[in-house]
């Protein structure tokens, strides 16, 4: 019954142990116990990603490896370091790791170069996910530093304003005092419009009273307004438009999608903008294993879906969710033992349980 309890990740050890009427310790013991969670096979599409758990420095990133037909998780390891993945992958037979046809996974190299080091059959795909983020990552990073411009150009005007009136015009009275202008307003409440995906915005034609403005609203003009700000807002939702439509594309001819994609790189390559530009070469230097995710397969309910790394990401949010209800972790082989037998649908028993040396072989002496 505890074992079946501890089934629930967002259930701690402690709340299991006073439903049964035991200590914090016996819960954890007979989980530790009954358990000896082992590495289940590699599947054709092994997907892999790092999930932070932060629970010391050997084990601040742990590697996540899941089956991507069945969502199972193959495996979890305390880090990502070459120290620990080297002998890890190499103790696997040849034979199951020529089993691998596809690696899913990030724009991490390491991780790409797998495919070379431990999987001789398969070939890497960046999820396109992560292409994405980049992306954004850097959007974001630009709509700060136009808004610092503007809080730059708004306090200079305040200040001067201060002189002229004879008032205070010290560091600390203009920062309390400085009124937002309507660019630092939009740039705070409705950044979102620019990172978006357009076809994912939910506009809203009933207008609603906004005090700022004095005036009625809705998203269309909220929308406006906000690409009124600077005319770059405007070519940059263009520019990253057009990635989010070739990402989307239904076309399965690797060739044609090459051709698009070459002239994508092309386009950003010429662009005005450095970030944009940086970009163009992060596509480069990944072209063929983007090229790669176009890549679609039959999964087990006879569904075709393509390759990319949506299951594995769903399930980082597990870990991060354990770490929070747990109030921090401090034992990665229970937290790995909890997230897996939390996965897994079909994890045995053990009939003869651990001995307590055998449950306790990590703790050292003093």
């Amino acid at each position: 019954m505890i074992l079946n309890e501890m089934k629930n990740i967002d259930i701690t050890t402690s709340d299991v142990a006073a439903r049964y009427n035991v200590l914090d310790t016996t819960g954890h013991y007979i989980f530790l116990q009954y358990l000896d969670i082992q590495r289940l096979p590699l599947p054709e599409v092994l997907s892999i990603d790092e999930v932070h758990l932060d629970i010391d420095y050997r084990h601040k990133y742990a590697l996540v490896m899941m089956d991507f037909t069945t969502y199972d998780i193959i495996d979890i390891l305390p880090n990502r370091w070459e120290e620990t993945t080297n002998p890890y992958f190499l103790s696997i037979p040849e034979e199951e790791r020529a089993k691998v046809k596809y690696l899913i996974c990030d724009m991490y190299n390491p991780y790409i170069n797998y495919t070379k080091r431990y999987f001789p059959n398969s070939i890497a795909i960046i999820d396109s996910f992560h292409v994405v983020s980049w992306l954004i990552h850097k959007i974001i990073i630009y709509l700060n530093m136009l808004k610092k411009s503007f809080l730059e150009r708004d306090r200079k005007a305040f200040e001067e304003k201060l002189i002229k009136e004879n008032k205070p015009h010290d560091y600390l009275y203009i920062n309390k005092n400085l009124p937002f202008s309507k660019e630092v307003y939009l740039l705070n409440h409705y950044r979102w419009l620019l990172p978006q995906n357009k076809d994912n915005i939910d506009y809203k034609t009933e207008r609603k009273y906004n005090h700022k403005f004095k005036m009625y609203l809705n998203t269309y003009d909220y929308e406006r307004m906000f690409f009124e700000i600077d005319d770059s807002l405007i070519k940059i939702r263009v520019l990253k438009e057009k990635y989010i439509q070739f990402n989307a594309t239904d076309e399965r001819d690797k060739k044609k999608i090459a051709d698009a994609f070459s002239k994508l790189i092309e386009e950003y390559s010429e662009s005005e903008f450095s970030f944009i530009g940086e970009f163009a070469e992060t596509l480069k230097r990944h072209k063929q294993e983007i090229i790669n995710s176009f890549t679609y397969i039959i999964d087990g309910e006879g569904k075709e879906r393509r390759l990319s790394n949506g299951p594995i990401e769903g399930f980082n949010r597990v870990p991060k969710d354990f770490k929070r209800h747990s109030r921090g972790l401090s034992n990665f082989d229970y937290a790995r033992s909890r997230l897996i037998w939390s996965n897994r649908k079909n994890e045995p028993v053990l009939a003869t349980p651990k001995s307590k040396i055998e449950v306790y072989k990590f703790k050292k002496n003093k």
